[in-house]
């Protein structure tokens, strides 16, 4: 057994290699980019992961079934497999596109919670969640929903750690509105929105600030480009910052020997197990007049 360095705590992992890795020495200072084979860091992210994920998803290897036909496997993670996490913000995406074609009026909207550097990812999660379902509940939403013409909305979770602030997670998406005639549109609902998320987050116990939200009307032209930018947090979707990596940076980095991103990959894992990614009003379609 070996114990890697954790954000929340020392966690106790196993390695499945022959050859396993010389932890004799302080983890963080080995220069493990040079020294671990890539496939031997692969191994270790798959044996010591705690659902199917990665390389041992199993999407287009087609199974015989009981009655003799077959079908194919998908591992429907929605937040780290690197075949099935692309396909499924894809879709989220292609339907933001389809409703926000017949919406009257889409504002974009990124709502957050306060960066603390001190709390693992699953409590930031626990809190954004809370803030999320106490929002989007109750008589005072239906209230609020009516006063502004909000017909629903989709959102999705996207995650970023910084090596300052520590996880980062904000809801991000799209919010439909009524247009009652083109003189006369819905009462301006931006400067609404940010408030209500951050009156809920302070009832709810949670730091929130109107700097930290963004909600802004949507022209028509630009309702595509927005969805499509919303399906863009996979793992399969790296940058170039410094001091911040997307899950995206945290996989590659795992994969070529970054053992403070292999534990943060655990710690998304972990986190993200069960963990519902992306959210839509239900009957949106109808309410649209979507076909």
């Amino acid at each position: 057994m070996a114990t890697l360095a954790h954000p929340s705590g020392p966690r106790r992992v196993r390695f499945l290699p022959s050859r396993q890795l010389d932890l004799s020495t302080d983890v963080v200072s080995l220069p493990l980019r040079e020294q671990t084979p890539k496939h031997q860091l692969q191994r270790f992210i798959q044996d010591t992961s705690e659902r199917t994920n990665l390389s041992l998803c199993r999407r287009g290897m087609q199974i015989r079934g009981a009655n003799g036909t077959y079908f194919r496997v998908t591992c429907k993670n929605s937040w780290l497999c690197p075949n099935c996490t692309p396909l499924a913000l894809r879709k989220f995406a292609d339907k933001s596109v389809l409703l926000s074609r017949s919406a009257p009026q889409a504002l974009a909207v990124v709502l957050t919670i306060r960066h603390d550097s001190s709390q693992p990812l699953s409590e930031v999660l626990k809190s954004l969640y809370g803030v999320k379902t106490a929002f989007l509940s109750g008589r005072s939403y239906d209230s609020f929903r009516k006063a502004y013409g909000i017909i629903g909305h989709g959102l999705i979770t996207e995650l970023k750690y910084s090596d300052t602030d520590g996880w980062n997670a904000h809801l991000q998406g799209i919010v439909f509105q009524e247009n009652n005639s083109d003189s006369t549109p819905s009462p301006d609902l931006s400067d609404a929105l940010q408030l209500r998320w951050v009156q809920t987050a302070h009832q709810q116990g949670v730091g929130a600030s109107l700097e930290g939200q963004k909600a802004f009307l949507l022209p028509p032209d630009d309702r595509s480009n927005w969805a499509r930018y919303n399906g863009k947090d996979h793992p399969r979707f790296t940058t170039s910052s410094v001091g911040s990596r997307t899950v995206g940076d945290i996989m590659h980095d795992a994969l070529h020997g970054d053992f403070e991103a292999v534990s943060l990959f655990l710690e998304v894992e972990a986190a993200t197990k069960d963990r519902r990614r992306m959210a839509w009003t239900p009957k949106l379609e109808e309410k649209l007049h979507v076909r």
